[in-house]
C-alpha cells in the first residue's frame, strides 16, 4: 500500500502468515529514495484509524463527553483512550472498558490504563470482562444506558449489544464503529444503525459492499442518508 505526498514516499507492506497474527512494516523513503525509518505497520493503522474516529468525536461539540464505553482491549482500544483523553480530558470524568475476557484486560491496565490513572486523575477508569462478571448483562446495560460515546473496536460477528439496552435510556450519543470491515462482522444490530440521525462513513461505495452493519439483508438501511 504505497502513498507519496509528492515529497516523501512511504509503502505499507502486511504479511498474512497460515498461522498466527497479521504483521506489517510501514517503509518511509527521501526524495532520493534513501529509507528514511521503519515504523510497525500496526500501530500505523491503529492511529489512523482511531483519529478517523476522533475527527467526529471532536467536531460533535454538541454531545456530552462525561461518560465513555469502550468494547475491545487491543491495539485500537490504546488509540481510543489516549486520542479521546487527549482531545477531551477536561470533559470525560468516566471511562469503561468492556471485553470478553479478563487476561487482556489485565494487560491493559498494567500497560495502559495504569499510567493514564496517573496523568488523568479526574477521570474513573473501569474494566468489565465478560468471562467473570456475575451478571454482565445488567451491568453492561447500565454502562450504556448513561454513556455519552461508545467506542466499538472490536472484530465481532455478533452485535456486542442490543439497541433495547439504549432505547429506554434516551439520550444523544455518539457510537462508533470500526472493526466490522467485512460483510460477517458486526458490531451493533440494525435498530440501533437506524436509530441514528446520521451515520457517518470514510467511503460511502466500500462499506456498502464490506461493513457488515451495512449490508443486511434488510433493504431499509439502503435508504438511509449516509455522509
Amino acid at each position: 500500500m504505497p502513498s507519496s505526498d509528492t515529497t516523501n514516499t512511504a509503502i505499507k507492506i502486511i504479511a498474512l502468515p497460515a498461522k498466527g497474527d497479521s504483521a506489517g512494516v510501514t517503509a518511509i523513503f527521501k526524495p532520493t529514495g534513501e529509507i528514511t525509518g521503519l515504523v510497525s505497520a500496526s500501530q500505523v493503522t491503529a492511529f489512523r484509524t482511531a483519529l478517523t474516529t476522533m475527527f467526529l468525536f471532536h467536531r460533535v461539540s454538541h454531545f456530552p463527553k462525561k461518560r465513555v464505553a469502550i468494547f475491545g482491549s487491543g491495539k485500537q482500544v490504546e488509540r481510543h483512550l489516549r486520542l479521546a483523553l487527549l482531545l477531551a480530558s477536561r470533559e470525560i470524568e468516566s471511562i469503561t472498558v468492556i471485553n470478553r475476557g479478563r487476561q487482556r484486560l489485565d494487560l491493559l491496565e498494567k500497560d495502559i490504563v495504569s499510567g493514564l490513572r496517573v496523568v488523568f486523575g479526574h477521570v474513573s477508569f473501569t474494566l468489565i470482562a465478560k468471562e467473570d462478571a456475575t451478571d454482565y448483562d445488567a451491568t453492561l446495560k447500565s454502562e450504556l444506558a448513561y454513556a455519552d460515546a461508545i467506542f466499538c473496536c472490536t472484530p465481532s460477528t455478533a452485535p456486542l449489544f442490543t439497541f433495547g439496552f439504549l432505547r429506554n435510556f434516551p439520550k444523544k450519543r455518539f457510537i462508533s464503529m470500526i472493526g466490522s470491515y467485512k460483510p460477517h462482522r458486526r458490531e451493533v444490530d440494525t435498530d440501533t444503525i437506524l436509530s441514528g440521525e446520521r451515520v457517518f462513513v470514510d467511503s460511502k461505495e466500500v462499506c456498502l459492499e464490506e461493513s457488515g452493519e451495512l449490508w443486511l439483508r434488510s433493504g431499509s438501511i439502503w435508504e438511509m442518508r449516509l455522509w
